[in-house]
């Protein structure tokens, strides 16, 4: 068990390792994004996500092997590095740095959030996801990203299990 998460962990880690290589080619319109990837590399990482949250880390459940924990944390570090959109002038085609930029941002916000709890009885504590995030939905809010502009405040949508961009696009025309 302990094993099978440490190989799902580590292959994870190795496909984004090569993204956060390129992501500065990529913003800059210098490599060819592979767009036909990240659908796949987003629902990876988003599973491998979930079920550490759900049945380990809200469960309280702790691993024989901290080797385990500590891969995961150092995971999400890893990750956490491809989200430069901020501080990069995003010339790739459709902006699509941009879009798996603020993805990539809400997987980490996902791994590293609470979660929504509950309490059956007075001595117990149940974290769950939220219906949208356990579906793989997360919703961007056009005033969580400069330029602020409350008076055209849109949500956008992107779907794990979908992979499909073009709200996303909208929201990153925005952006930059």
């Amino acid at each position: 068990m302990e094993r099978r998460m440490i190989e799902k962990i580590s292959e994870a880690y190795c496909k984004w390792e090569e993204h956060i290589n390129l992501r500065f080619a990529y913003a800059a319109r210098d490599e060819y994004m592979p767009m036909n990837l990240f659908p796949d590399l987003f629902k990876e990482t988003f599973e491998l996500m979930r079920e550490m949250n759900n049945e380990y880390i809200y469960l309280g459940k702790t691993f024989k092997d901290p080797i385990v924990m500590m891969s995961y944390i150092d995971f999400i570090a890893l990750i956490s590095k491809y989200v430069v959109y901020d501080s990069v002038e995003d010339n790739s085609f459709f902006k699509y740095f941009t879009v798996t930029s603020i993805i990539t941002e809400k997987l980490i916000q996902y791994a590293t959030r609470i979660g929504r709890y509950y309490h059956p009885d007075n001595n117990t504590v149940i974290y769950l996801d939220d219906e949208e995030e356990h579906e793989g939905r997360f919703e961007f809010d056009s005033d969580d990203y400069p330029p602020f502009d409350s008076d055209n405040r849109t949500k956008h949508t992107y779907n794990i299990y979908d992979g499909n961009f073009e709200d996303l696009r909208v929201l990153a025309a925005k952006l930059n």
